[in-house]
Formats: C-alpha cells, structure tokens, sequence
C-alpha cells in the first residue's frame, strides 16, 4: 500500500471499495486494502495516482515513471506490502528518489527495511515504532528523521500529520533563545539535521523529542566538529506528573566531547547553553540559548575522562512544573577523528532519554501514596558532516568473475556520500577484463600506475571519481 499526503491533505484508514488508478480529489477519496483516503483543503484540488501491487499504472522496473506520478508536494507512506510487490532494492531507489526531491517518505514497516537500499541524508530512529519518516529540504539542506510509537494508528496517524504540518517548516531557532556568534573570521554552522520521537505512554503521557545535529563548516580533514542541540519533552497525562526528565549520550571511540552544558544548578530559573570550539586554534564557533528551569534542580553527571555526557533534571512533581509540560534543552560539542577507524567520518552515536513518571495514588481511608513508573528510549543516531560525493567506474570492464551478479551493470557501479575527511574502501567486486589485470584505482581513467591498490583506504576531502586501471596480462 502507498499512501499520498499532499500540501494539506491528510489520509485516515478507512473500510470502502478498493480504488484504482489516477482521479481528481476535491475532498475525499477512500480506500480499504490499497486504496486511500484523502482530505483535502477547501481551495486546492489534487490529482493523485494511486499505486498498488495488484494494478500498478507504471513498469515495476520504471522507477523515473513511478517518482514522477507521484505530485512533488506529497507525503508518502508505504507497508510491508508495497515493499513486497516492488522488492526491497527497488522500493529503496525509489524512496530515496523522492527523498532527494523534497517529498516526505515514511513507513509502517520495520527499520531495517525501510533503510535498506535507501540514501537518506539522516537517520536517528527507535527499534520498533509505528511509523517512521525521513525528509530532506532541497533548498535549505535540512534532514529530518521521525519516529512515532503510540500503540494506536490513528495516534500514529494524527502525530504524523501533526508533523507534516509543523515540524518541515521548523526554524532552526526555535528551540530555546538561540544566538549564533560568529565573526568574519569564523566558521558557521552548516545543514540542520533533526530527530523526532513521540512516544505515549498509555495512562502516564508522551515522550516527545526534537534534537538537532549540525556540523561545523571548515576547512579541516583530520577532524569533524558537531554540536548537539537536545530537546525533551514531558507531557503528563491527567493525573500524572513529571518527576525526571535525563539525557544521556556515550560515545565512540572516534569522537571525544569538547563543551557540554548546563552544569549543576539548582534554585535558579534558567538554564544557560553556551557552546563554544575552535578547530586548529584558527577557526572558532560559539552557541548559545536557555530553557526554563523554575522548580526543577539540573543534575551534570557528565565525564569528560569516560567520555559521557549526562544530564538530568529532577523536577519538583507536586508543583506546576511537574504536573504540566515541561521541556529540557542541553547541549554538547564533540569532535570526531577522522581516520581509518572511522571511515565515514560521521557522527555516530546513541541518544538515550529518560522519564520518571509520578502518580499519586490513593490509600484508603485517607492517605495518599507516590508511585514513580521510569521509562526509557534510545535512539541511534547516523549523521554527516561536510559530504562529498565518491563514484568508482569500471573503465573497460566487461563482466562479472564467476559467482557474481550475472548481469553487466552500467559503467559507474559504485557511488557513496562520505563526510569530509572520511574514507572509503576501495574494490574490484570480481569485475573482469580479457586479456588484462585490474591493477587499481586512480583518479585518471587513462593512468597506467594506479594511485591506491585494491583494499585500500582512500581519504575523501573533496568529490571524487575514481577509475578501475586495467593492465595487460
């Protein structure tokens, strides 16, 4: 099942005859098993194919054919039996066509699959949830990433909306009171990436989290510099309040935290972020916003020699800050090794989040007793810094060694977006030219001496086209 969300329409579950083909929809349309229902607004009208793996209107292998049918300003959610009928090889081009044109992607399968095959700019995603969904702004650059667990589809569904509607026209300033302070002399901050996870916790409240990476963009091939703006927050349902709210992230081997704040406070009303790094003592950047902390005491247990940051926020749950919503927003920079143990040269990490939920329950004849309910979520993070573009052509080849795939595929058979300063190793895949020796890899398709040998690690700091060179036996 492919579903479309376009502009402001919106699409609900719904038992109705199945629908198929391309139609003109001015309010709704409904479907049951491939079909769909569409909302739309009371001014536009959209015309939207509607795809199904029983009467598809374009060739399975016509991916160009299936991007373009879909409207560029549509949301698309796919199943378990849309990746069946296309295959996940397929379905991933696909998604990651209209990913890279601007449309949102989303998926009701598992992670693996909706990842697999598929080029996203950006992944920060739960095990398990409901729906995912990936979006890239063309213009601007920004990636998103959004998980939903709620345990109801028509949660899932509304959040979705919800997230359609507000989080791809978010401002990269509206977290907190945010100030950039950078010089002519200093490095910006480059492309926002963003991650979302709503997660309800039936009879307690939701766990909403909207954390943004950016790195930092300057001319510096040994190191990669991030920095981390996390935002949770806690939304007790009725009844119910807040008492912790943590984050807690360690990390790699490759990566080493720079600056981290807040500290430890307690009696205050704000917390205060102030970030700042300076790459080779030449290039330097700063950070800073605050977020509001009446009521509630910040907790550092960060380690610098451990290489972990952890900060946790112990809200006082018999006031309004525990019993309403509540939003904590720290921050980190870290810098990342770009060698060969780290080939991408990306930020790679796990974000952990906690909340302690209280409930007052009652004790006959009267009293009253605190019961505390903890819940966590990790959320893996996979994110880029400053990309380059890698391609590894076949230069002459002319078909695979026995056991490989049978088919010849076009010339350039290898491409890679790689964070600058990282690396990429280099292969024949068993390719074959008569009467010649794949020698290596070099940046001139006609060189005889090639510049790295197979196995190699190449470091990218720049995009880059790399040849097969064929000698003869």
């Amino acid at each position: 099942m492919i579903l479309l969300i376009a502009g402001s329409c919106f699409i609900t579950m719904a038992e109705a005859p199945r629908v198929h083909g391309s139609e003109s929809i001015s309010s709704v349309s409904n479907h049951s098993e491939f079909g769909m229902e569409m909302i739309s607004s009371d001014d536009q009208k959209y015309t939207i194919p509607i795809l199904n793996s029983k009467q598809d209107p374009y060739p399975v292998s016509d991916i160009k054919g299936i991007v373009e049918g879909i409207p560029e300003n549509a949301a698309v959610i796919v199943d378990d039996l849309w990746y069946d009928s296309y295959g996940t090889q397929v379905a991933g081009e696909v998604l990651s066509e209209l990913y890279w044109r601007g449309n949102v992607v989303a998926s009701m399968t598992d992670i693996g699959t909706f990842l697999d095959n598929s080029s996203f700019e950006f992944a920060a995603y739960v095990e398990s949830a409901d729906l995912y969904a990936a979006y890239h702004d063309p213009v601007t650059g920004r990636n998103s990433f959004c998980n939903i667990v709620s345990g109801s589809e028509d949660l899932s569904m509304e959040k979705f909306r919800e997230w359609v509607r507000e989080s791809i026209s978010h401002d990269a300033e509206e977290q907190g009171v945010m100030s950039n302070d950078c010089s002519q002399t200093c490095a910006q901050w480059g492309e926002e990436n963003s991650s979302y996870l709503y997660r309800h916790y039936d009879g307690y409240g939701w766990m909403n989290v909207n954390t943004d990476y950016f790195a930092l963009n300057e001319d510096n091939h040994q190191y990669n510099y991030f920095y981390t703006h996390y935002c949770i927050q806690s939304v007790p349902d009725d009844g119910c309040s807040t008492a912790d709210l943590n984050v807690y992230t360690k990390l790699g081997e490759e990566c080493r935290i720079l600056d981290y704040a807040p500290t430890t406070s307690s009696g205050t009303s704000t917390a205060g972020v102030d970030l700042g790094v300076s790459s080779d003592g030449v290039i330097s950047a700063n950070i800073s916003w605050s977020y509001s902390v009446s009521d509630v005491e910040v907790i550092d247990r960060s380690n610098f020699g451990t290489n972990e940051f952890r900060i946790n926020h112990d809200l006082n749950e018999d006031s309004n800050v525990g019993s309403n919503t509540f939003m904590a927003e720290p921050g980190k920079i870290v810098r990342i090794d770009c060698s060969a143990g780290n080939l991408s040269g990306s930020y790679i990490g796990t974000d952990h989040y906690e909340i302690n939920f209280c409930k007052k329950v009652h004790k006959w004849p009267f009293s009253t007793k605190k019961e505390y309910t903890g819940f966590s979520e990790d959320l893996k993070v996979y994110c880029y810094s400053d990309r380059h573009d890698v391609s590894i052509y076949l230069n002459g080849a002319e078909a695979y060694a026995p056991g490989g795939i049978p088919d010849v595929p076009a010339d350039e058979f290898f491409s890679k977006r790689v964070s600058d300063g990282g690396y990429v190793e280099v292969e024949d895949y068993g390719y074959l030219k008569n009467g010649y020796i794949m020698a290596g890899f070099s940046t001139n398709m006609s060189a005889v001496t090639p510049e790295f040998i197979r196995g190699s690690a190449v470091k990218i700091e720049s995009d880059m086209d790399l040849y097969m060179i064929w000698v003869r036996e």
